[in-house]
This record gives C-alpha cells, sequence and structure tokens, in this order.
C-alpha cells in the first residue's frame, strides 16, 4: 500500500505513463526542456530568465525565486489562513530552503534532462532523484528532532512526489496556467502530508550542498559553521582510517576530542579515491555541489579530479575553496603546512611566551583562522552568485593568515627598527596589562589600554591618585616604558585582596578584568550555563556537550547534528546519487567503500 499513490497517480500501467510522457515531449522538447520551463516561470513571475536559472541550479530557494519579484513578505502570518499569496509567503519563509524539499523543487522544475535518453528514463530518474532527496531530507530532520519520528521516510517522500508529479504533469500540459496557481496547489497537497509543526526554524544555509575532501582542523572548521548554518555537508573520507583528526586520541567516549569538535553536523562517506569506481563517485558527488572545500597536500588535489579550474569550467555557478600552507605561487607554495609550522614562519611564536622562550599559542590560532577567512569567504561568494549567477575560486593560505595578524608586529619592525618581544600575559602594545595572584591564591587580569582607564586605575582601585598624576606615566608610551615598576605595585596591592574584592573594585572603576582560567573552569562558567549555550551532540560513542557557534542572531536556529561515524552515510549518499544495490555491492566485492 506504501506505493499506492504513485502507481494510482503517476504510473497506473505502462500505457498510461506513456501517453502522458508522449501528450508532454512537444511542450517540453528534448534539448529545450529547462529553458521553456525556467522561461515559463520567469515571465510569470516578472523576473530574468537568467536570475532564475540559477536559482534553479544551484538549488537555492525556488520559491523566493517567485516570490521575490512580488510584495515583500509579511511576518505577520503565522499559520496557513488567509489568501493564496499569504500561504506561499509562509512556504517561503517556513520551508524554502529545507533540504529535500528545495532538492525536489530543483528535479521537479528545472532539471536539465539528458537529451541522450529515452524520455521515459528521464521521467523515471527524476521521480527516483527525486524520492531519495526528499526522503534524506525528512531523516534528517527526524535525527535532529524537527520531524515527526511516526512515520517512514521513504513512504512520506513517495507520497508527497507522486501528488507533486500529477500536479507538474498537469502543468507541462497547459504551459499557460498562472505559475501562482501551480505553487497554490503544491502548498494545498503538500499541506495533506507535512504539519506546521512539523517545519523547522529557519537555518540560513538550508538547500546549500557543502563537498569537502579534508583533515585536521582548517577547512573541518570552516565546513563544520557551515552545517551549523544548516548547509549539507558531506565529508569525503579515506576509507582506511578516514581524516587523521579521528586518530589524534579517544578522549570524547572513543572519539578524538579534535575531531569531535570540528565535525558535527557531517555525512561521512568513506571511500577509496585512488580506485576508478571511488574516483567516479567523487566526480558525481562534487556534480551536485553548491561548494567544494578540500585542504589537501599539494598536487593531491589535481590528482583527485579537484582541481578549482576544471572544475568551475564545467560549472561556473560552483564555489570552491583550496586551503594549503602558503597560497598560491612563491617558492613556498608546494610547501607543507600544519599549525605550529604556519606560526613559526609566520612570526607568532616568536612574539608569544617570554623573552628567549618562545611558545606555540596553545589554541591552534593557524587553523582556526585560516578556517574562518575561508568559511566568510564561501559566504561572501554565495551572496555574490545571488547578484551575479557565478561562483568563485577561493585559495586561502595559512602563512598568510598568521602574517595578517601579525599586522601590529610588522608595524613595529618595519617603521620603528626593532621586533618586539613576547611578554607573557600581557600585552606589548598597552601597559599595565597582565596576570596579578591575590591573597586567595587566584589569578587576577587587569589592566589598562587608554590614559582615561589609567587614572581610575591608580586613583580608584589602587588609591594612588600620585601615580595618576606622575608625569612619568602621562601617556601609554611612557607607562610602556615603566611596566615593570606599575606591574610590581599592582602586584603588591592585589596580593592583600581577594579576586572577588579586586573584581568588585575594578567594575566599581569601569575597568576590564577577568579571571585566569583552565579549560576545566569553563565547563559550568555562568555565563554559559545562564544563557544555555552548551548542547547535547550525538557521537559514535554516545551523547557529549558542545557549545553553539558564537553569534546570536534573532530567528536562527543553529543546527546541532550528530558527529559522524566512519563511513556511516557511505551507502545512503551512493543510492541518492543513483548507484544501485547490485553497484554498490561491487564497491564493496572491491574494497572502494567502508562502512561502521
Amino acid at each position: 500500500m506504501a506505493e499506492q499513490p504513485y502507481a494510482t497517480q503517476i504510473a497506473k500501467g505502462e500505457d498510461r505513463r506513456q501517453r502522458i510522457l508522449d501528450a508532454a515531449l512537444p511542450i517540453l522538447g528534448r534539448n529545450g526542456a529547462r529553458a521553456t520551463a525556467l522561461s515559463a516561470i520567469a515571465r510569470e513571475a516578472g523576473v530574468s530568465t537568467a536570475g532564475l536559472l540559477h536559482h534553479f541550479a544551484s538549488k537555492e530557494q525556488m520559491v523566493h525565486a517567485v516570490l521575490d519579484a512580488r510584495e515583500s513578505s509579511d511576518d505577520a502570518h503565522s499559520d496557513y489562513g488567509g489568501d493564496i499569496e499569504a500561504q506561499l509567503r509562509v512556504v517561503a519563509r517556513r520551508f524554502a530552503r529545507t533540504p529535500g524539499l528545495v532538492g525536489m523543487f530543483t528535479v521537479l522544475l528545472a532539471e536539465n534532462l539528458d537529451p541522450d535518453a529515452p524520455l521515459h528514463e528521464r521521467f523515471l530518474r527524476r521521480y527516483r532523484d527525486t524520492c531519495a532527496i526528499l526522503g534524506s531530507g525528512i531523516r534528517r530532520g527526524q535525527r535532529a528532532g524537527r520531524y515527526r519520528k511516526d512515520v517512514d521516510p521513504r513512504v512520506k517522500a513517495r507520497e508527497v512526489v507522486a501528488v507533486l508529479y500529477g500536479i507538474e504533469t498537469s502543468w507541462l500540459l497547459d504551459p499557460s496556467a498562472p505559475v501562482t496557481d501551480m505553487f497554490a496547489e503544491y502548498t494545498r497537497s503538500l499541506l495533506g502530508y507535512l504539519s506546521l509543526e512539523e517545519l523547522p526554524r529557519m537555518q540560513p544555509l538550508n538547500g546549500i550542498t557543502v563537498v569537502t575532501v579534508e583533515q585536521a582542523i582548517s577547512a573541518p572548521i570552516c565546513t563544520r559553521h557551515l552545517g551549523d548554518m544548516g548547509a549539507r555537508v558531506i565529508k569525503v573520507e579515506n576509507r582506511n582510517g578516514g581524516d587523521f583528526a579521528r586518530g589524534y586520541d579517544d578522549y570524547v567516549k572513543g572519539t578524538s576530542a579534535h575531531f569531535t569538535w570540528a565535525n558535527r553536523n557531517k555525512e561521512s562517506v568513506a571511500l577509496d579515491l585512488k580506485h576508478p569506481l571511488g574516483a567516479a563517485a567523487l566526480r558525481r558527488l562534487v556534480a551536485r555541489a553548491d561548494v567544494v572545500v578540500q585542504n589537501l597536500a599539494p598536487g593531491a588535489a589535481a590528482r583527485l579530479g579537484l582541481d578549482a579550474d576544471e572544475l568551475r569550467a564545467a560549472r561556473p555557478e560552483l564555489i570552491t575553496v583550496a586551503i594549503s600552507g602558503y597560497g598560491k605561487g612563491g617558492p613556498f607554495e608546494k610547501g607543507r603546512a600544519y599549525d605550529l609550522l604556519a606560526q613559526s614562519e609566520g612570526g607568532s611564536v616568536s612574539v608569544t611566551g617570554y623573552p628567549g622562550k618562545p611558545a606555540k599559542p596553545g589554541i591552534p590560532m593557524a587553523d582556526i583562522g585560516t578556517g574562518m577567512y575561508a568559511l566568510s569567504s564561501v559566504l561572501t561568494a554565495l551572496f555574490t552568485r545571488e547578484r551575479t549567477g557565478e561562483g568563485a575560486t577561493i585559495s586561502v593560505g595559512m602563512f598568510d593568515v598568521v602574517t595578517e595578524w601579525m599586522g601590529y608586529f610588522l608595524n613595529v619592525s618595519r617603521y620603528a627598527g626593532f621586533d618586539v618581544e613576547p611578554i607573557g600575559v600581557s600585552a606589548p602594545p598597552v601597559a599595565p596589562y597582565g596576570s596579578f595572584r591575590t591573597k586567595d591564591g587566584q589569578d587576577l587580569v587587569l589592566g589598562t589600554t587608554n590614559d582615561r582607564e589609567w587614572q581610575r586605575l591608580a586613583a580608584r582601585v589602587l588609591g594612588r591618585p600620585d601615580l595618576a598624576s606622575d608625569p612619568r606615566y602621562a601617556t601609554n608610551s611612557d607607562r610602556c616604558s615603566h611596566r615593570d615598576e606599575l606591574d610590581e605595585v599592582i602586584g603588591a596591592w592585589a596580593a592583600t585582596v581577594t579576586l572577588e574584592q579586586a573584581r568588585a573594585a575594578a567594575e566599581s572603576a569601569q575597568l576590564g578584568h577577568a579571571r585566569l582560567n583552565k579549560p576545566s573552569d569553563l565547563l559550568d562558567h555562568p555565563q554559559h550555563t545562564q544563557r544555555d549555550r552548551w548542547r547535547e551532540i550525538d557521537t559514535p560513542g554516545g551523547p557529549v556537550m558542545g557549545l553553539l557557534p558564537p553569534p546570536e542572531v534573532d530567528g536562527w536556529e543553529w543546527r546541532t547534528d550528530a558527529v559522524p561515524a566512519l563511513g556511516q552515510h557511505t551507502v545512503g549518499v551512493l543510492a541518492e546519487l543513483g548507484y544501485t544495490d547490485a553497484e554498490i555491492g561491487q564497491m564493496r566485492a572491491e574494497s572502494v567503500l567502508a562502512e561502521p
């Protein structure tokens, strides 16, 4: 019974199916199906065909492609009551970017049909692909707790697609029908299968697909944040062990601490990319991507068919990201670079620690910084693509990131003629600023960033108005020259008060202050706990706690899906790409793929 809606509405006998296809053929045309459909929609919506073509081809907001040409959405509508325009706006606002539904719209309305394949095969392929996309989207929603779990995603997908397939066929047979009527029928039909309560809150990158071949931290932290924003992130890993960060340790219920942090919200597909079948699967996967990210060793991307120029020559709307040690060109272009190497070559290690005792910052600054520059570039490229239809070729080098962040130190070296020495827990550009031990054995971080703050610190906190008026300390430059003297005075004062008393005094003088915390001190930090910043994240070993992303945006819901096991989604993604059970079986037999 599960397939009855499809059987009765779409394919009740080969004869009926063929009659529908024969009638649709003259309307669509063997070589102009996509352009014909898009032109009809564009005319009705009053927008450019080129703009719609980009929207459909890149799996963007399908409903918005029509609605954006009309009056802006009214957020006052909170349900599906009212006129058809109101219903459409709710559809657009609530799930136009949800995975599955966007892919379904893409397949139904804008698939670039293969002119060399028989027409009935193309239509059946559209049905199969649409069901797979929608079913996958429903399953992800169920795992995240956003959809009801008492339904079979496959059955639900087939029911919805059967109705929509019938609507689409009717429209193709009568292309003069207003496109708004078609969308209205779509809305009414869909309401019979998905209730308002099942729809997710807005995630800004829903509908964007990211394919990433990545290791360690720099690329994974970029793609994790894309996943946090709702993008579908498919992580392609080596079938033998996967991302090597998986093996750094087993501290988090059997999974490494780094991998758990940087890899939630992802699907793991484990393949032997050197095998022809694995390489072919990667090509098929990349062909469906909006964004392709890689941080492979120099030369490896080209060998795997991920050369950015070739990918974008075939698909100009694609956004590619290459993360490397030293960027494009230059004598170090082929050099490998890990966080410590990039920070050493880039100079940040030399300005960390103490004089004569340089230190690498504990946070992997080069990795994280590179990942965040890649993230901001991808978001900018997606925004630009909305305007132009063109993707982007992005390259980010870790060395360039570190040296960009060395701006203060580089300016001092170039224009003042000396290299800044590291000074521990302090800040070379300003004084006084540092860590001071209090009477109860705590570490208070206290200091100033301008002359007015120095006046308040000296007079109101230290009780030393004489220091506030001393000309030796009048300017920041003067105070930096007498840093040791001032640190001694502040240290003597701190030793007479508790941390609580010191922080209260600083607060009353409107000065910044902090406690020098250890990682364990942050686990129950009230600034997180009282703002509900921790979330439970599933991992292969069980649920763990992870922090939400730092930005707070009204109306957005951050995605916090699981950290995947190696190869957990391999078979499902291959099936979604159109691989048959026999083909997957062959890949399994030839050790091309890995499963948990």
